[in-house]
């Protein structure tokens, strides 16, 4: 499930999202990115999952979720994505590229993710990539001089 959430505060409570795939194309389509199986919550202003489940979802990369908030605008301290994922379940997720993965869920860019409570397990990744939680940082978007900001994690 995409959620085009630019600038909202999104709230998952009691929540079951299972079996969801998003993979390459049978020919390509143009600008598809195939990540987030689960979930794919680009630019929203935060995020909170809570009392759920994301499992048995596949993707690229992100297999069960993918927090991503690249935008250029957005690479400020009041700019951050946050996520907090609490008393939650993400398990049984895979991701299928090569080198990047993310099973459980992938992060990138100016993310402040808060898992607390929650289990984070039993999910894949192509070999040598990883399986619970990518935390990855590269261009903005639009591309400027440097990098977005690095995402951040806490375990409570």
């Amino acid at each position: 499930m995409h959620i085009d959430a630019a600038g909202v505060y999104l709230t998952m409570t009691n929540t079951r999202v299972v079996g969801n795939s998003v993979v390459n194309q049978d020919p390509p389509v143009a600008g598809a990115n195939n990540r987030g199986g689960g979930i794919s919550i680009p630019g929203a202003n935060s995020v909170r999952i809570e009392r759920s489940e994301i499992s048995g979802n596949s993707a690229n990369r992100g297999g069960g979720a993918r927090f991503i908030n690249d935008a250029l605008a957005q690479q400020t301290a009041n700019g951050v994505l946050a996520v907090t994922i609490v008393n939650s379940t993400i398990s049984g997720n895979v991701a299928v590229t090569p080198i990047i993965g993310g099973g459980g869920m992938s992060a990138s860019g100016n993310v402040a993710l808060v898992v607390d409570n929650s289990t984070i397990a039993a999910n894949s990744s192509a070999a040598d990539a990883v399986g619970g939680i990518l935390l990855d940082v590269g261009a903005t978007t639009p591309p400027s001089a440097g990098n977005a900001l690095p995402p951040t994690l806490t375990l409570r």
